[in-house]
């Protein structure tokens, strides 16, 4: 699928436009090193040409795809030198105050009248950026293309009850050479989700496929008796397609799916080489959301569940698993103790795992740690957001290069 024509020749019109003008002392420069970037990947803002201590402010607008405006705007002094360097420069005050070379494109917010959207999200299409510096009476702008995927990504949607499963796959741009294909799915938030994360992988030469497994046409209302051999068919539709190498297979489940990622690689390391759960529970937890019977089954049995199993029983034997694992949390977390059952994966995995198994904890973060795509703005809900309204975003950017390296891993595994 290709990306809509009309946003893509607006970014290019907009990278071809540049205000220049001066102040008092000269020219005033804004200087973005890329024209161009994968919104997980950051770009390097620099202002020139003012005086030494000079006030400035810096600010980012873009329009989502329900044409909600999202802004955010911070005030800085030049240096000796008389410039600002994002990634080194403190906000004397605005959207944000830590020193962030990229808080100005991850602390937008939408404005406008009510009810607004809690996540800047544009499927599909490029986020245009225009960035604007503004020194007494002078201004210049700079506009900044941000990917959603980058060129030569496919995009293949299959949709039940026509297909077996529901889901959106991002196939990279070079097929030549296989990589582990990642399947993504969400947690009890149901729908389709983990599309972001899917499109910046593929982006990045991984294939991968990001699937619903409830509350989406064809699939169950809630998350009630999901049977794992769903997964299971996904990932036999993913192991065949072009550039994907079969024999490394990643289950990347999020919050209760990373209940379902643990399960598939305990009880198919046939097909599932390797793991990513985040905010993940050591145990397997009821239905969701009246607490009624089982939320996964295998083979049409109901897999035992906290409650009225036993707490063994109930635990997840991620010892089974027979490859690597990646693990993040939050000692935030306000949905349920993420990090607590971290280290009880941690704990049954101290007695002679031998595979890899990163296990990250952000002490300030929240729920919100299950999404690991950085500098993305977002209004989080109070429950996902951790200690601070920063926390979860300055731990997606900690996350995100340690995914892709352990991922890098599994394909020389």
């Amino acid at each position: 699928m290709r990306r809509p024509l009309a946003f893509f020749a607006l970014g290019l019109q907009a990278l071809a436009v540049a205000t220049v003008c001066s102040s008092g002392h000269g020219p005033v420069t804004l200087t973005v090193n890329k024209s161009s970037v994968l919104v997980s990947s950051p770009v390097h803002v620099t202002v020139s040409g003012l005086d030494p201590g000079e006030g400035a402010t810096l600010s980012v607008a873009t329009t989502d795809a329900g044409g909600h405006v999202w802004s955010s705007s911070a005030s800085f002094k030049a240096d000796g030198n008389g410039q600002i360097d994002l990634s080194r420069a403190t906000p004397s005050g605005g959207s944000y105050t830590e020193v962030d070379g990229m808080g100005l494109f991850r602390s937008m917010k939408p404005t406008g009248q009510g009810p607004l959207p809690a996540f800047l999200v544009l499927p599909g299409i490029d986020e245009i950026d225009k960035i604007v510096v503004t020194a007494g009476s002078s201004s210049v702008t700079r506009h900044l293309v941000r990917q959603f995927y980058g060129p030569g990504v496919g995009l293949t949607r299959k949709r039940t009850p026509t297909d077996a499963f529901y889901g959106d796959y991002f196939s990279p741009a070079d097929i030549s050479t296989r990589k582990p294909g990642v399947l993504i799915f969400g947690g009890s938030e149901g729908g389709l989700s983990g599309t972001t994360e899917a499109a910046q992988l593929a982006s990045l030469g991984y294939p991968a496929l990001a699937v619903a497994y409830f509350a989406e046409p064809g699939l169950p209302a809630n998350l009630l008796d999901v049977p794992l051999e769903y997964f299971v068919g996904a990932l036999s539709w993913l192991s065949q397609q072009p550039g994907v190498d079969p024999a490394h297979l990643v289950a990347y489940g999020v919050s209760r799916g990373s209940e379902a990622a643990l399960l598939l690689g305990a009880d198919f390391p046939n097909i599932v080489h390797g793991v990513v759960a985040l905010v993940p529970s050591a145990w397997v937890n009821c239905s969701f959301p009246n607490c009624n019977g089982a939320a996964w089954t295998v083979k049409g049995r109901p897999i035992p569940f906290d409650g009225p199993a036993s707490g063994e029983e109930a635990l997840i034997p991620v010892t089974k698993i027979q490859g690597p694992i990646f693990i993040d949390c939050g000692d935030d977390d306000a949905v349920w103790t993420s990090c607590q059952n971290s280290n009880r994966i941690k704990a049954e995995l101290s007695t002679g795992f031998p595979y890899q198994h990163p296990i990250l904890e952000f002490p300030d973060a929240g729920h919100g740690i299950g999404s690991l795509v950085p500098y993305l703005s977002s209004s989080e809900p109070a429950a996902l957001q951790g200690r601070t309204l920063s926390s979860n975003q300055l731990a997606r950017e900690s996350a995100w290069p340690q995914l892709l390296t352990f991922l890098d891993g599994v394909a020389r595994s």
